[in-house]
Formats: C-alpha cells, sequence, structure tokens
C-alpha cells in the first residue's frame, strides 16, 4: 500500500468513525428525550379518606345534629334504636381505602380505580315505611367497580366510566384533582340517607384522598 492509497483508508475509516460516533450520540439523544416525555405513574397505590366536606347539612349518625362534615358523620358513634352508641365506620380501615391499581406486586397493568366510598346499609322493620324507622344495618363500599383512569400529559386525571348506568345509583364522580403527588380530591354527587328527614338526598360532595405511604 502507498502513501496516497493509506491516506485514502485512512481518510474513510475516520469518516466511518464519526459516523458512527454521530449514529450513538443521536440514539442517545432519542432515548433521553422519550424518557422525558414519558408519563411515570406516580398516583397509583393506596389512599385513605382524609375528609368529606358537603354542600347541605346532614344527619348521617342519627344524633339529631345535622352536619355539612360528613367525614365526622360518619365516624361518629351511630344511635340505634334502643339509643346505645355504636361505632360502624372506620375511616383507617384498609378495606376502606382507595385503590388505585396497579399497585405494587400486580402483574396486570390495567389502570383501575377503586374509591370504596362509604355507602349506607338501610333497613325498615316492615314493609310499611311510612310507619317505619329506619335502621342502620352497616356501610359498605360503593363506586369501586368499571371506573378506570388515564393520566394526561399535564399529571391530571381523567377517569373512564365504562357502565355509567351501573356507578350512577352509588354516586356520580364530577371532577378528580391531584393536589399534589400525595393527594386528590374527588367532586361527587352522592345519594345518603338523612335520619332528620328520615329520606335519600343527593348531596354535593367534595371527598379528599390522602396517599397510604
Amino acid at each position: 500500500m502507498n502513501l496516497n492509497q493509506y491516506k485514502i483508508t485512512r481518510q474513510k475509516f475516520n469518516f466511518m468513525k464519526k459516523l458512527l460516533l454521530l449514529a450513538v450520540l443521536m440514539l442517545y439523544i432519542s432515548c433521553t428525550t422519550g424518557d422525558n416525555n414519558a408519563i411515570v405513574n406516580d398516583f397509583k397505590g393506596y389512599y385513605k379518606i382524609s375528609s368529606i366536606v358537603s354542600e347541605t347539612a346532614i344527619d348521617l349518625n342519627n344524633d339529631g345534629i345535622k352536619s355539612a362534615d360528613i367525614l365526622l358523620e360518619l365516624s361518629s358513634p351511630h344511635v340505634t334504636l334502643n339509643g346505645v352508641f355504636t361505632d360502624f365506620y372506620n375511616v383507617s380501615n384498609p378495606k376502606n381505602f382507595a385503590e388505585i391499581r396497579p399497585t405494587e406486586g400486580q402483574t396486570n397493568p390495567t389502570q383501575f380505580i377503586s374509591f370504596n366510598f362509604p355507602e349506607q346499609s338501610i333497613s325498615y322493620l316492615n314493609d310499611d315505611l311510612s310507619l317505619n324507622t329506619p335502621i342502620l344495618m352497616h356501610y359498605t363500599t360503593s363506586m369501586n367497580v368499571s371506573l378506570f383512569y388515564k393520566i394526561n400529559n399535564q399529571n391530571g386525571i381523567e377517569i373512564i366510566d365504562n357502565d355509567t348506568e351501573w356507578n350512577s345509583q352509588f354516586g356520580v364522580i364530577n371532577s378528580l384533582q391531584r393536589m399534589d403527588k400525595s393527594n386528590f380530591e374527588v367532586d361527587l354527587d352522592k345519594r345518603m340517607f338523612d335520619f332528620a328527614s328520615k329520606q335519600w338526598l343527593v348531596l354535593k360532595v367534595k371527598a379528599n384522598y390522602q396517599k397510604v405511604e
């Protein structure tokens, strides 16, 4: 190989080296940009109800006192027919936590949301409701089926209801807003039984949830 051939070969080698370095650099930039634009789901996990406030005062625990602090009404001892004060709802019980899937250890990536909002189970002593006294049997949880969520680029949460007809009997979610990474607020219309008027009322409610670490 003469000197000219060596120079040409050397120039080709340097050119190919530069192309390779450029390709690696472009690949790195592409991956970095993709990672920055990717939406990280820091919303998932378990959340405890921290407050529930209504626009309308109501008596949920049958003590004759109405309050717009719904969580206080739920958590306070309930007055039974014989005047005994009994605890029915425990906000710290894990079964009452909201569950935002997929939680740790779950392999199904579906973004499912279960609010587990307290639901009254009311019964009566006989079929003639006009002559009867309502009885709180227990609290169940509601708004925990057919609800999914999507995270948008602004880290906002969109609720997707695949069974509106069924879910509307438990409550209507008007909006969900993340306050920060550990708290969110739900604005909803919720049907609840008022022991003062002995009627079911639809309340405008704001419920706040705090992540359980």
